[in-house]
């Protein structure tokens, strides 16, 4: 016999059971109570039956087997436990033998209640069929899921991915949804099959990189070359508008490239492509091989380094900033007074356009100097007497080079030099090597050039 503590514990147990069962019930999408609830239609008498028929199916097959394998493993426990005490062994055979034949009469009284269904006229034989009902409710009668002849009654129910008729109140309360997607879905919604195009329904349609409720099997179904990682990390970067949202960190350590230029290849054999300028950005495509690595793409629309394609003839067709390099390094020691390559190292780092241009959010299309219609495409070499414009001052250069520059200065000649382009040779100066000495235009310092940002 049991003792009050254990029939206690017994009873709590099974209570515990049968109410976790309409939690469990309800989000497997499948309500004990089929009506009156948000999205569902009003409860009418056949609406008993149907809700029969679902507590019945939770009681035997998730309450039943439960109960029984608990019990089947006191009256085993007895078994072990006795030691040959006949009592014992009396008291766990009639526990396994109790629980066998109740589970056998719980059975006998589920196929009775069917039949009886079936003899109302309130449901019809379906065949034989494990872990279900072996009939079904009428379709004129009930709302429930089975029927076939409910696409377009306004009723969202179980099994439907729509429903055409429903208001937008109906689709809030089934799935919980924004005014503007349940129009979409409602405006999407096939007459016929009560299915609908949206995002958010689990599949990933035309026109959407991914769905935010797609389930991991059906995305491994769609990508079979796709990891479990890969496919879980594209649903959870997936927004509402069924877009990837991953963002790429690129912590690599030429993450300081990122927006800088570049060029898509180094073989000057192709000319075209060899000038075509690129950017450095961060890939974040999940579905790349790249995917958060910094790699060299090209702009749309295609730009040049004029210089590199065609000697600068385009440039004069083009609207871009002129930035000086003398901003951004420190300027070295020159050599020799006579040196005609005083390209010595810069006090800082050699620069290149690209990286000035960077700063603008721009990339280099061509070099020269601020007067650019008379000196596109070279730079200073060396110091001539502050004479900028002289043709053995100057050679010619495109925005792959990288330059250092030493304190000698000239200027670049003409009569105006505008602010932006400051220092100006404006009257008296002084070089280190010449002394003072008189000049107009910008002023340039010897293996120095301006860079044309686009």
């Amino acid at each position: 016999m049991f003792s009050k503590k254990r029939s206690f514990a017994l009873l709590f147990l099974t209570a515990t059971l049968f109410l976790s069962g309409f939690a469990v019930v309800a989000a497997a999408g499948d309500p004990l109570v089929p009506c009156g609830g948000p999205g569902q239609h009003a409860c009418t008498i056949c609406d008993f039956f149907e809700m029969t028929r679902r507590v019945s199916n939770y009681i035997i097959f998730w309450i039943i087997p439960v109960l029984t394998a608990f019990f089947l493993l006191i009256g085993g426990g007895y078994l072990i436990w006795s030691k040959g005490d006949p009592a014992a062994l009396v008291s766990s055979k009639n526990v396994i033998k109790v629980t066998i034949i109740g589970f056998i009469v719980i059975f006998i009284g589920w196929v009775f209640v069917n039949t009886m269904f079936m003899v109302l006229g309130i449901a019809e034989w379906d065949g034989f069929k494990l872990n279900e009902s072996w009939w079904k409710v009428s379709a004129k009668c009930s709302h429930h899921e089975e029927s076939i002849e409910e696409c377009g009654d306004g009723i969202w129910q179980i099994g439907e991915g729509c429903d055409p008729n429903m208001t937008v109140l109906t689709c809030q309360g089934h799935g919980g949804y924004s005014v503007e997607t349940c129009n979409e879905i409602i405006d999407n919604c096939d007459p016929d099959t009560c299915k609908s195009e949206y995002c958010g329904n689990g599949e990933v349609e035309s026109g959407e990189e991914c769905d935010y409720n797609e389930p991991l099997w059906r995305c491994k179904k769609r990508k079979p070359s796709w990891t479990d990682k890969k496919c879980q990390d594209t649903i959870n970067n997936c927004n509402d508008d069924c877009k990837i949202i991953a963002e790429a960190i690129c912590e690599a350590e030429d993450k300081s490239k990122i927006g800088k230029g570049c060029w898509l290849t180094n073989d000057p054999s192709d000319r075209e492509k060899y000038c075509q300028r690129g950017k450095y950005v961060c890939e974040d495509d999940p579905s790349s091989s790249n995917f958060n690595k910094v790699v060299c793409k090209g702009i749309s629309p295609k730009i040049y380094d004029e210089c590199c394609l065609n000697g600068g003839d385009n440039l004069d067709d083009k609207s871009f900033d002129i930035v000086r390099i003398r901003d951004y390094v420190k300027l070295g020691v020159g050599g020799g007074l006579f040196d005609m390559n005083q390209m010595v190292p810069c006090e800082s780092a050699s620069i290149d356009c690209d990286t000035i241009c960077k700063d603008k959010g721009k990339v280099c299309v061509g070099v020269g100097l601020a007067n650019w219609q008379k000196n596109k495409c070279i730079y200073v070499i060396h110091h001539d007497f502050n004479n900028c414009n002289l043709s053995q001052n100057l050679a010619s250069n495109d925005c792959r080079s990288k330059y250092c520059i030493t304190s000698y200065i000239c200027c670049e000649g003409g009569d105006n030099c505008d602010s932006k382009l400051e220092p100006c040779c404006k009257g008296t100066m002084t070089d280190p090597a010449y002394g003072p000495f008189t000049g107009k235009g910008a002023m340039f310092s010897v293996g120095e050039t301006a860079c044309y940002c686009e």
